[in-house]
């Protein structure tokens, strides 16, 4: 029989110049596939405990600097991270009435029309989407009971939120029925729309949407 190999924990310490950096998430991947995560305390720093040694992927987000990611060599030890300060956006949705839309998506489009980031707004209508290079970012607001809203905005300052308001205009709304071609209701089809939100839905047991 051989010996276990030896396990490590490792420490990882995050700052900003020079101030530490509380709840970064830090990750520890082999390929697509986290072996270890945590996160940091009040003073930066994070415990990895039970590694097998070898090379990994170290990864340390925050939403309010630039994601950092590098090859580690496994072992006993620490680690430390400076994290860049990042530029990101708070937006605001409102409906017609003026009143704020908690559960709206806010999505962020990068080159080609790809998906970048989303965030959810909270019951006050706010979210926030982090880690953004200074650039000029297309985003969309859209809950499904309203007409989406659109927007280009410039991202300039790293360390400081862009803000933005959404105000979403009332809904329009098509209805239907799915059949086959003997006019048998397809019951659980997929019938989607062609707009910038490619929004989807799923038909009932009579073949509704």
């Amino acid at each position: 029989l051989s010996a276990s190999p030896a396990r490590f924990a490792l420490q990882v310490v995050v700052a900003s110049g020079g101030v530490p950096v509380a709840e970064a998430k830090v990750g520890l991947a082999l390929g697509d596939d986290l072996v270890a995560t945590g996160v940091t305390g009040s003073d930066g720093r994070v415990v990895l405990a039970d590694l097998a040694p070898g090379r990994l992927r170290l990864i340390v987000a925050h939403p309010r600097h630039v994601r950092h990611e590098r090859g580690v060599d496994v072992s006993a030890g620490t680690l430390s991270v400076e994290l860049p300060p990042a530029a990101w956006l708070r937006a605001h949705v409102l409906d017609p009435g003026g009143r704020a839309v908690a559960g709206a998506n806010v999505q962020i489009l990068g080159p080609g029309g790809r998906e970048r980031a989303r965030c959810e707004t909270n019951l006050e209508g706010v979210c926030e989407i982090g880690e953004l290079e200074p650039a000029t970012w297309v985003v969309q607001a859209f809950t499904g009971r309203h007409r989406p809203a659109r927007a280009e905005l410039r991202v300039e300052d790293r360390g400081r939120a862009t803000e933005h308001t959404f105000r979403l205009s009332e809904n329009r709304t098509l209805a239907g029925r799915v059949v086959d071609d003997r006019g048998t209701p397809v019951a659980g089809a997929r019938v989607g729309s062609s707009d910038d939100t490619g929004g989807f839905t799923t038909a009932d047991d009579a073949g509704r949407f």
